[in-house]
């Protein structure tokens, strides 16, 4: 860390080499009107801005307007309004049971063992997400199973604007899932995936943070001081054809 300035500002400048053929730099001020500014590069050490280069930089800085900022944000989303990410595709959307945000479930063709994948975050209508925890699990070489499961990650904000799901991936054919915890239950239908084995939805269901997949027979949660949460593998006419865990 060596302290130096940027257009006559305190500034920190850092730098860690791991190995001489590698080079993280880092260069920490504030701006006229008292934003923190920060620019990082790393890479080979010919391709990394010297701290010249860095202080000029971060002295041609300017407070963008608020229609600006705006514009940035927008762009770096990919656009106005709710979609997904650039590459991936849209699964399903809507809005949580008795609340305001509207969401939207995305896959990830390509990606994964089974030729795509199911993000476990959902994106929200406030520019945020909210991610649940992940399991993956196998139901044998020839049945794979991929079970993303839990409530918003952390306790933050969406937890309360959002409520809690699980997103689920599963490799068998089915038309829909229905998930129970204690006497509660909540269903959706499966969406598959473009190019893939998988099929994925998200289900909104009170009580499903911090359990564990278990199905008639298998293990009991309790020992592993959690709650246990069913998912069922439903026909078309709603029947249970199979459970997950």
């Amino acid at each position: 860390m060596t302290p130096t300035d940027v257009a006559g500002r305190p500034a920190m400048l850092i730098e860690r080499r791991d190995n001489p053929r590698y080079l993280d730099r880092t260069l920490i001020t504030h701006a006229a009107w008292g934003d923190l500014l920060e620019l990082s590069s790393s890479g080979t050490p010919d391709t990394v801005p010297t701290a010249g280069r860095m202080q000029a930089m971060l002295s041609s800085a300017t407070r963008a307007t608020t229609a600006e900022w705006d514009g940035l944000v927008t762009e770096a989303r990919g656009g106005p309004g709710l979609h997904p990410d650039a590459g991936n595709v849209e699964l399903a959307r809507g809005r949580a049971p008795g609340h305001e945000l509207s969401w939207l479930l995305q896959a990830v063709p390509g990606r994964g063992g089974h030729g795509g994948s199911v993000d476990p975050c959902l994106r929200l209508s406030n520019g945020l997400q909210a991610c649940a925890f992940t399991s993956i699990t196998s139901g044998g070489p020839s049945d794979p199973v991929i079970q993303t499961f839990g409530g918003p990650d952390g306790g933050g904000p969406e937890t309360a604007t959002l409520g809690e799901f699980v997103v689920i991936a599963v490799a068998r054919p089915a038309p829909a899932v229905r998930v129970t915890v204690g006497n509660r239950h909540a269903g959706a239908p499966l969406h598959p995936v473009p190019g893939s084995r998988l099929s994925g939805t998200v289900v909104f269901l009170d009580g499903v943070a911090n359990t564990m997949p278990t199905c008639p027979g298998g293990p009991d949660p309790a020992t592993s001081g959690l709650k246990g949460m069913t998912v069922q593998l439903l026909d078309a006419r709603s029947a249970p054809v199979g459970c997950i865990d």
